[in-house]
């Protein structure tokens, strides 16, 4: 169950909300590169197609697992993935914002492209989150990572 910390500064992540939604589901567009366009139904069809219909359960972490699973896609998809998991991770705060912004940007690199870390979206402020995502928001990436692809891509159309 989550729950709200009236003690968190929370200005820097619904500014960080409040540019994604500006950006992404309702221009198509990107909240970590700006004038890109990844928030469409064909990288979101992509993404269904790769990870979600393709659920790897088996031996490797997370990350290791996602990155074979999107490894035959387009690097826009890769990106996509790293901003719908930079949303899934925007509010939880018992995540720090280090290990938020290192999940990230390691999806990010995979199209052999860097991501500046100093912009405003990965800034400690905008990943510092609002309130506990509780232990599942940290053991089990993969499925929390599942359920909001769909109603994100709802969201984009």
């Amino acid at each position: 169950m989550s729950h709200f910390n009236p003690h968190i500064a929370s200005a820097g992540v619904y500014q960080a909300a409040e540019l994604w939604v500006s950006r992404c589901p309702i221009s198509d567009g990107s909240v970590l590169s700006e004038g890109a366009r990844l928030w469409t139904l064909e990288n979101f069809d992509e993404l269904d197609r790769l990870f979600v219909q393709n659920l790897d359960e088996g031996e490797g972490n997370f990350l290791e697992k996602l990155e074979a699973q999107l490894s035959s896609g387009a690097s826009e998809a890769r990106y996509l993935m790293a901003e719908a998991l930079w949303v899934l991770l925007l509010f939880p705060d018992n995540i720090s914002a280090g290990k938020k912004r290192q999940t990230v940007e390691a999806i990010w690199a995979w199209s052999g492209l860097p991501l500046d870390p100093d912009q405003p979206a990965l800034a400690d402020g905008a990943l510092a989150g609002i309130g506990s995502g509780g232990g599942a928001a940290r053991a089990s990436a993969c499925r929390p990572a599942v359920m909001p692809l769909d109603p994100l891509r709802k969201a984009a159309v």
